[in-house]
């Protein structure tokens, strides 16, 4: 994660925007004497809030958590998008 003083920002804000949104790489902006904060894109934020709601239900965290384990283990099932349809219009 990159940071940039304020001032810095402020002469360079449309193109560091762009290489946040493009990168999806945050960015530091410190202040002298203030508190630093994050600029992120608003596809990282939104998808940050959605994980954040879905770890929300114990439940659901579980078998989120389940997926992923089983995933990195290589215990998954591969369908190509016919096969996909094929179940979504039985």
């Amino acid at each position: 994660m990159n940071a940039l003083s304020y001032s810095a920002l402020r002469s360079n804000l449309a193109s560091t925007m762009e290489s946040v949104c493009d990168n999806h790489d945050p960015v530091i902006i410190t202040k002298k004497r203030d508190p630093s904060v994050v600029m992120i894109s608003l596809e990282d934020y939104e998808a940050m809030e959605e994980t954040a709601s879905l770890l929300q239900n114990p439940v659901n965290a579980a078998r989120l958590l389940k997926s992923l384990e089983d995933a990195q283990k290589g215990n998954f099932v591969t369908k190509t998008l016919a096969e996909l349809e094929d179940i979504e219009n039985a």
